[in-house]
C-alpha cells in the first residue's frame, strides 16, 4: 500500500470517526472551563495531522507485506494525530485518550468481519476466538512483516496464546521516541477488541515501553461467556 492510496482511504474514514468521537467533548477532558470541541476544531486538527504525516512519511520503513505496510503507516498517522492535537493545545494525556477513542472506531470496523464469520461457523466460544485471532494473523498481522508463534497455554479459559517477536508499529514508534504513544493509542486497543469478540485480553509482556523482546498475548474466553451485541445492529456507531 502506497501513501497515495493510504491517504485516499483514511482521509475520509478518519474525518468521519474523529468528528463522531471528539466533537462535543471537553477540550480539556477534566476541565469544562476550556469549552468543548466543535467541528471547526476537529477540521483544523485533521488538516494539521495530514501536514505532519506528509513530513513523517518519507521516513516510513519499507515492509515486506501489505498488512505490515498498512500498519506502519497507521502508526505514522497516529503520531501525526498526536502532534496535531498537542499543537492545538491539548494536554498529552487527553490527546492519547482522544486518539484511542477515535482509532477504536476504525478497529471495530475491521473487527466486525472476523466476528461475523466466527459466529456463523461455530457456537463454541474458544473456537470463535481462535477464528477471529487467526483471521487477523492472516491479515494484516501476517509474516514476514510480523513474527510470532502460537505458544502452549494450560489455562482452561485460554483460547489461544501468541508470542510476537516483531511488530512494525512498535519498531517505528520506538525509533520516533513514542513508545508510550504506541502503548496508549494502539496496543491498548486489544482490550476492547477482545471484549467485542466475546473474550478477555491478557498481556503478560509487551514490547512497548517495557523494552521487552516480545509481546506475550493471551486471548481468553470470559468466565460469564460472550456478550451478544447483536449481529444485526449497526456496528459502526
Amino acid at each position: 500500500m502506497n501513501d497515495l492510496l493510504y491517504k485516499l482511504i483514511y482521509r475520509s474514514l478518519l474525518k468521519r470517526e474523529a468528528r463522531r468521537s471528539i466533537v462535543g467533548r471537553n477540550r480539556a477532558l477534566k476541565n469544562a472551563e476550556r469549552g468543548k470541541f466543535d467541528r471547526g476544531d476537529v477540521n483544523v486538527v485533521l488538516v494539521n495531522l495530514w501536514r505532519h504525516y506528509d513530513k513523517l512519511s518519507p521516513d516510513i520503513p519499507k515492509e515486506p507485506t501489505v498488512g505490515a505496510r498498512h500498519n506502519v503507516r497507521f502508526a505514522c498517522m497516529t503520531l501525526a494525530f498526536y502532534t496535531a492535537l498537542l499543537e492545538a493545545g491539548i494536554e498529552e494525556d487527553d490527546a492519547k485518550v482522544l486518539i484511542n477513542d477515535t482509532l477504536w472506531r476504525l478497529y471495530k470496523k475491521a473487527a466486525f468481519l472476523p466476528r461475523l464469520i466466527a459466529r456463523i461457523l461455530t457456537s463454541d466460544l474458544k473456537r470463535r476466538l481462535r477464528i477471529c485471532v487467526k483471521t487477523f494473523m492472516f491479515f494484516p498481522f501476517s509474516e514476514p512483516g510480523y513474527k510470532f508463534e502460537i505458544v502452549a497455554d494450560n489455562s482452561s479459559e485460554n483460547a489461544i496464546a501468541v508470542k510476537w517477536t516483531r511488530c512494525p508499529k512498535i519498531d517505528y514508534l520506538r525509533r520516533q521516541g513514542a513508545e508510550e504513544l504506541c502503548l496508549a493509542c494502539l496496543c491498548n486497543l486489544d482490550y476492547p477488541l477482545l471484549e467485542y469478540w466475546g473474550g478477555r485480553f491478557d498481556r503478560p509482556c509487551v514490547q512497548a515501553v517495557e523494552h521487552a523482546h516480545y509481546c506475550h498475548m493471551r486471548f481468553n474466553i470470559r468466565e460469564e461467556g460472550a456478550r451478544d451485541d447483536g449481529i444485526g445492529q449497526d456496528e459502526t456507531r
